[in-house]
């Protein structure tokens, strides 16, 4: 068990080396820097005018963006950086996909513009995973497309803004938004309500519901969820009529919504 253990801190600390390294002196790596992030929600505004993505500005150009002082946390318990890979396809079009394997999480870089292949750039024997510009798996053993983020581009001022699940800007800072909790349906209720909810990448969490008083009255979901959309059944039947609170909790942060009971 400790030489499992050993051996996973040795390869997450040769991850994360090697992507500060690689940013530091590959010339098509960025680290994203505040001044870079200026919009709210989950936009991140790249300036094209800026001479740091001035290849952006051609057909074929390309950029491994590292957003730094995040955590992207993967199903299988390793941390990262985000980190995503721009690429101009057309005057008016992007490509940006996840910059790491989907795989082992080896860092990508889009090493052959010409052939539009992403590639890891030092892949362990046997790990060796080559991807299109749009993401697709094209050699290796990932059997798993890279995610696509979706994007807007403003001709008028030459702005890129990208938009990170999982991931806000607040008051000029970088903030992760591992939960999103949304309102109750239906609601006001008379028997069973769904909640819904979404988890940005694999959590622990805990779902309850609480009267007005505080008190805990049920408990929906205590454990591990992997990323994506999810809901929960609700049934209000032998409550009575009132004022409701439901939580989601990962441990750091908790969300809470209210919902009507009738009867």
């Amino acid at each position: 068990m400790g030489t499992e253990n050993n051996r996973s801190r040795r390869e997450f600390l040769g991850k994360a080396l090697g992507a500060i390294a690689v940013a530091a002196l590959n010339p098509l790596a960025v680290l994203l820097t505040p001044r870079d992030v200026l919009a709210a929600g989950n936009g991140f505004i790249i300036d094209l005018n800026s001479q740091s993505y001035s290849q952006l500005n051609s057909v074929n150009g390309s950029y491994r963006i590292v957003i730094p002082n995040t955590k992207e946390v993967f199903d299988n318990g390793d941390v990262l950086p985000y980190a995503f890979i721009v690429t101009r396809t057309t005057s008016s079009a992007f490509s940006i996909v996840l910059g790491w394997c989907t795989h082992r999480h080896y860092e990508l870089d889009h090493y052959n513009v010409q052939t539009d292949l992403i590639k890891c750039l030092n892949p362990d024997t046997g790990h060796d995973s080559t991807y299109s510009v749009d993401g697709i798996v094209l050699h290796g053993p990932s059997k798993t497309n890279l995610p696509q983020y979706e994007y807007s581009y403003h001709t008028i001022n030459n702005t890129l803004e990208v938009f990170i699940p999982g991931l806000a800007v607040k008051d000029g800072e970088v903030r992760i938004n591992a939960l999103e909790l949304f309102q109750n349906f239906p609601n006001p209720v008379k028997g069973v309500t769904t909640i819904p909810f979404k988890t940005h990448y694999y959590s622990k969490v805990t779902l309850t519901v609480s009267d007005a008083l505080g008190h805990i009255i049920a408990v929906l979901h205590d454990g591990g969820l992997s990323a994506g959309d999810h809901s929960f059944e609700f049934d209000t039947s032998i409550f009575p009529s009132g004022t409701y609170f439901y939580h989601l909790s990962d441990g750091g942060e908790t969300l809470t919504k209210q919902m009507v009971v009738v009867r």
